[in-house]
C-alpha cells in the first residue's frame, strides 16, 4: 500500500495511502524514505521491468542500491531535499510507469529491495504520498498478442493508437562529406511518406518545411529530416552533412593529420558547445600524406567551444572538442590511434610558443618517467564559421596540437567513479579531479591547507555537502600536518596525506621548465579513493622554457618564480624530502633527462612540423623571431633545455663517485667515495638501509 498523508478537508488520495504518516512528516520533513522488499525465483523470464507509481510531489527510486528512476527530484539529493516542482492531483491519481532498462544486471535470485525517496514540495504540505508497484513482464509468442509502437506514452491508462513499425529515415542522393561543387539533394522516403526537414540544430516535426523538390546545396548546409507515414510512428531522424570547400582546400597536402571543423554559420562561443560537424583525416600510412578528399578516418557531428583563460582573446583560439551521437549525446571513438573517448583538445600554439612544441614535450617526457600526461598529436585545421563555401586564407588555421582532455577514465585519470550516495570511507574517500586555477563560471571552490582550489570532477553542483564537506575536511588535516610542528614525521605528518615520489616528480616537470603558473594556475590534481593525493597530470607549459616575457623566467640560471609557493616551501625544508628530490633528479638525468633524450625529443618534434610550420606561419604572420624564423625558436629551445640542466646539477649534486664500482676483489680491499660536485656531505650504508632515509 501507499505512504503518505492528506489532511485536506476533503481527502484526494485517501485511497491511495495504506500507511499515515501524517505526525511524523507534515510540518517536520519534505523527504520520506521507504524500502519495499520483494521475491524473484531463480530462472523467472523477465523481459520488462518497469515502475508503476503515484506520487506526489516527486521521487527517487533504487533498485538493490543502484538508482533506476526519478521525477521532480533536485541533483544533489539530502535528507531533507524537496521536489523541484508540485504535481496536479490528477496526475498523480493517474500514475506513472518507469521501464526500469538495466534491470537484468540488477535484479538477483531471492530477496531484492526497491528502496524510494519521496519529496514533497514543502514541509507545511497539507498531502503527499508515494505508491509504488513493481511490474514484470515476459514477452510470449501468442496469434492473440500483438506488439505495437507509440508516439505517445500513456502508464497506467490504455494504450490508444499503436503503429506495427516506425517509419523509414529518408535517404539522401548523396552521402554526407565534403564537396567541392554545388549539387541537388534529393531526400525519399522508402516507406512513401511525406518528408519534413530543418537547416540547424531543430529536430523536424510535422510543422516543420516539408520537402517538395532537391534542395539546393552551394553553400556549407546541414540538413536534418524525418519521415511521416501515415499510420506509422515517425522514422528516426536523419542528418546529412556537406561541407563545401573551394579546389585549393580539396587538394590541400600534408604530412599531418587535417581537421575540419565546420559550424553551419555560428561562432564558436566560451561556452556553451555549438553543435557542427568534423571530417578527419589521418595520414595514409603507405604514402605519408593525407588529403581532404581521401576517405575520412572520422566523419561525423560535434559540439565545439573556446579554451582559455588568459588565451580567450587572442586570434588563433584553442577550442574543446565534443564527439556526438545523431541525438545530440556523447560518442566515443579512438581518434588518431588514442583510446577511445569523446572529449578531445585543439591547442592552438600561437604567440607564447613559437616554437609550438612546449606542451607536447613536457607531456612526453611526463608519460616517460611514468606520470601520466595527455596524450598529443600535431594536426592542421581549417575552421569555417561563416556557413559559407570553405577557403584557404580565411579558414585555414594552422597548426594545432590534437590532445586528450583531463578527464575522469580508466585510459586518463584512472580514479574511481564517484557516487554522491556514499557517506563513509573508503566510498566516500575517492576519487576526486581538483585543481589550483581561476574559478570557472559558477564556481566558488573551496579553501584547504591553505590553498583555494576548484572542483574538477565531480563537478562543483554534483557534489553533494557531505562530500564538499569530506574534501575540504582531508585538505585542512593535510594541512595541519604539513604546516604543524611534526610535519617531518613519516607515520603522522604530510607523508600520510600525499604520494611523495608523485609530487617530487611533478615538482621537478615544473621547476625545470621554470613554469610560472606552476602550483599558482592550471594545476591538477586527484585524490584516488582510499589512496593519497597525488600531483598532475601536468597542465600548461606555453610560457616554459625561456619563453615569458619575464627575464627571470628567459634565464635558464635560477630557480623559478613558483618553486616554493605554499605547499611546496614547506616540503623543501624537510631534509628527507629535499634529499628524495636530489637523488631523484639524479635518476631522471640518468635516464629520461638526459639532454641527449631531450634533445631527441625536441628533434622528432620539430621533423613532424618542419613541413608545416612554414604555412603555420604562413597564416600568422609576424610570429617568429630571430634570422631563422622557427628552425631558430627550435635551436633557442635545445639550448636552453640543455643549460637549465646543467644549472640544476649544480644545485642538486650529482651522485658520490665510487672506486673501485664494485665487482669480484680481493680482500683486503679500501673503497674511496668522491663528490664530483665538491658541495654538501656523503652519507652512505654498509648493508643498511638507503641513505635517503637517514637524517
Amino acid at each position: 500500500g501507499g505512504i503518505g498523508f492528506d489532511s485536506k478537508s476533503v481527502p484526494t488520495f485517501a485511497d491511495l495511502i495504506g500507511t499515515d504518516i501524517d505526525e511524523v512528516m507534515r510540518g517536520k520533513n519534505a523527504s520520506m524514505y521507504a524500502r519495499v522488499s520483494f521475491n524473484v525465483t531463480d530462472g523467472e523470464p523477465v523481459d520488462l521491468l518497469s515502475l508503476r507509481i503515484h506520487y506526489e510531489d516527486g521521487f527517487a527510486a533504487y533498485l538493490n542500491g543502484q538508482e533506476v528512476a526519478r521525477d521532480r527530484a533536485p541533483t544533489v539529493l539530502e535528507h531533507n531535499s524537496r521536489a523541484t516542482a508540485s504535481r496536479s492531483s490528477a496526475d498523480v491519481i493517474a500514475g506513472d510507469s518507469f521501464v526500469l532498462a538495466d534491470h537484468q544486471t540488477l535484479l538477483r535470485p531471492g530477496q531484492n529491495v526497491l528502496a524510494i525517496h519521496g519529496l514533497n514540495n514543502g514541509v507545511s504540505s497539507t498531502d503527499f504520498v508515494v505508491h509504488p508497484a513493481i511490474d514484470s513482464v515476459a514477452f510470449v509468442e501468442s496469434g492473440g498478442r500483438v506488439l505495437e509502437y507509440f508516439e505517445v506514452p500513456s502508464p497506467g491508462l490504455p494504450n490508444g493508437q499503436g503503429s506495427p513499425s516506425l517509419a523509414t529515415p529518408p535517404v539522401g542522393s548523396v552521402e554526407s562529406g565534403i564537396v567541392t561543387e554545388p549539387f541537388l539533394l534529393e531526400l525519399t522516403s522508402p516507406d512513401g511518406g511525406e518528408i519534413r526537414f530543418t537547416r540547424q540544430d531543430q529536430v523536424p516535426d510535422q510543422d516543420s518545411e516539408l520537402y517538395t523538390q532537391p534542395i539546393s546545396i552551394d553553400v556549407s548546409t546541414r540538413i536534418r529530416a524525418k519521415a511521416f507515414v501515415p499510420g506509422l510512428i515517425s522514422s528516426p531522424m536523419a542528418e546529412f552533412y556537406f561541407p563545401v570547400v573551394e579546389e585549393s582546400v580539396a587538394a590541400f597536402d600534408s604530412d599531418l593529420p587535417v581537421l575540419l571543423i565546420e559550424t553551419f554559420g555560428r561562432p564558436i562561443p566560451g561556452e556553451p558547445k555549438v553543435s557542427g560537424y568534423v571530417h578527419v583525416i589521418d595520414v595514409d600510412p603507405e604514402t605519408g600524406r593525407s588529403q581532404l578528399m581521401r576517405p575520412p578516418h572520422y566523419s561525423g557531428p560535434m559540439g565545439s567551444e573556446g579554451r582559455g583563460s588568459s588565451t580567450a582573446g587572442r586570434t588563433k583560439k584553442s577550442y574543446s572538442l565534443e564527439l556526438r551521437d545523431r541525438n545530440g549525446d556523447d560518442f566515443d571513438f579512438p581518434l588518431l590511434g588514442m583510446p577511445t573517448e569523446s572529449d578531445w583538445v585543439l591547442y592552438g600554439p600561437l604567440n607564447f610558443d613559437r616554437a609550438m612544441i612546449r606542451n607536447p614535450f613536457v607531456y612526453e617526457v611526463s608519460n616517460q618517467i611514468g606520470t601520466y600526461a595527455v596524450r598529443t598529436q600535431f594536426v592542421e585545421i581549417f575552421v569555417n564559421l561563416n556557413a559559407d563555401t570553405i577557403n584557404r586564407s580565411s579558414d585555414y588555421y594552422g597548426v594545432y596540437v590534437f590532445m586528450e582532455k583531463i578527464k575522469r577514465g580508466p585510459e586518463r585519470v584512472d580514479v574511481d567513479a564517484l557516487l554522491a550516495t556514499p557517506r563513509d570511507e573508503p566510498d566516500i574517500s575517492g576519487g576526486y579531479i581538483l585543481k589550483i586555477d581561476r574559478p570557472g563560471p559558477g564556481d566558488t571552490g573551496f579553501t584547504g591547507a591553505r590553498q583555494a582550489m576548484q572542483h574538477v570532477y565531480p563537478r562543483e553542483e554534483e557534489l553533494p555537502h557531505h562530500q564538499l564537506d569530506w574534501v575540504t575536511g582531508y585538505f585542512n588535516e593535510f594541512g595541519n600536518a604539513l604546516f604543524g610542528i611534526n610535519y617531518a614525521d613519516p607515520v603522522n605528518g604530510y607523508a600520510k596525506y600525499i604520494d611523495v615520489d608523485n609530487w617530487i616528480d611533478f615538482h621537478i616537470l615544473n621547476e625545470f621548465t621554470k613554469n610560472p603558473d606552476g602550483f599558482v594556475l592550471s594545476t591538477y590534481f586527484h585524490k584516488p579513493r582510499n589512496g593519497p593525493i597525488t600531483m598532475g597530470p601536468v597542465w600548461d607549459f606555453d610560457r616554459t622554457m625561456g619563453n615569458d616575457d619575464d627575464a627571470r623566467a628567459l634565464n635558464p640560471i635560477g630557480w623559478s618564480s613558483a618553486r616554493t609557493h605554499n605547499w611546496w616551501g614547506r616540503l623543501l625544508t624537510d631534509i628527507n624530502f629535499s634529499n628524495r628530490y636530489k637523488l631523484r633528479w639524479q635518476e631522471l638525468r640518468a635516464g629520461v633527462f638526459e639532454t641527449g633524450n631531450l634533445h631527441a625529443i625536441v628533434d622528432s618534434m620539430a621533423d613532424e612540423l618542419r613541413e608545416a610550420q612554414a604555412r603555420n606561419f604562413a597564416r600568422w604572420t609576424g610570429l617568429v623571431t630571430g634570422t631563422q624564423g622557427w628552425e631558430n625558436e627550435i635551436q633557442q629551445l635545445k639550448t636552453w633545455i640543455e643549460r637549465r640542466a646543467e644549472w640544476m646539477d649544480t644545485q642538486l649534486f650529482s651522485p658520490p663517485v665510487v672506486e673501485p664500482p664494485g665487482g669480484k676483489v680481493d680482500l683486503p680491499l679500501s673503497v674511496d667515495i668522491s663528490n664530483p660536485s665538491s658541495r654538501g656531505e656523503i652519507y652512505y650504508t654498509m648493508n643498511g638501509p638507503d641513505p635517503k632515509q637517514l637524517n
